[in-house]
């Protein structure tokens, strides 16, 4: 049994179990990126991760990256499972720096990858002259086939480089960035679809779902960001505005 417009405590396989085939319109979403195994391999004391200090609480994201690949992959095709066919997953990640080298997430392309997105964030929280400036991630557009998924070509975004400025929240150390999900919102779901953000966070999703007149489903392990996500969600509501 699976509720509409409802943000589960829990791992999102578990939510997943409870999904029938065919079953969502969108999944957009933004894993957390396993940098507490990359805190421990960064090559200089000045990198990223150490200068950002990222925490998710209980949450470790330190597994081996074999490990990591692996979860993430289980969780990709469980994505596609429960994807209608003319539906669409934007799966938000980056390369990141491992023993001086580039890691790139090649993982993705054991999937339909319909299209790479440049994500500029046009800032980086890296302030070491070691390296140019990282600044900017992917959004991998992931469909069931190769079919023609629901698309339409609006919002402010209209070529395959988005330039975004990165949010900040006090209430979550790495927030997902609004204008993400709203543009993968308007351009791939029609109002009254199903929206599944598999790390929900703070509800940044279930917001522009509810914004551009969509349901949503939610997974999120962490209770403090579920509490925080229902007390945006009541605001807006309640008061009528979105952000």
């Amino acid at each position: 049994m699976i509720e509409l417009n409802t943000i589960y405590n829990e791992n999102n396989l578990i939510t997943l179990e409870r999904m029938p085939n065919d079953f969502v319109d969108l999944v957009v979403t933004s894993p957390p990126y396993n940098k507490g195994y990359y805190d421990k391999h960064t090559p200089h004391k000045q990198d990223v991760w150490k200068q950002r200090n990222i925490s998710y609480g209980d949450f470790k994201d330190n597994l081996l990256p074999k490990d990591y690949i692996r979860t993430q992959k289980q969780l990709l095709t469980e994505l596609v499972r429960v994807l209608k066919p003319n539906g669409s997953i934007f799966y938000n990640t980056k390369a990141v720096i491992a023993d001086h080298q580039l890691v790139y997430p090649t993982f993705v392309f054991d999937f339909n990858v319909r299209q790479q997105i440049i994500w500029d964030r046009r800032a980086s929280p890296q302030i070491s002259p070691i390296r140019f400036l990282p600044t900017t991630e992917y959004i991998f557009w992931i469909t069931k086939t190769n079919v023609q998924p629901k698309f339409k070509l609006v919002g402010k975004n209209k070529s395959e480089g988005w330039n975004i400025p990165a949010d900040s929240n006090p209430d979550h150390p790495a927030p997902f960035t609004a204008e993400i999900p709203r543009q993968c919102i308007m351009c791939a779901t029609d109002e009254g679809d199903l929206v599944y953000d598999p790390y929900m966070g703070i509800g940044t999703t279930a917001l522009a779902a509810i914004k551009y007149k969509r349901n949503y489903i939610g997974s999120e392990i962490n209770k403090d960001y579920c509490d925080k996500a229902a007390k945006r969600i009541d605001l807006v509501t309640s008061q009528k505005t979105l952000f």
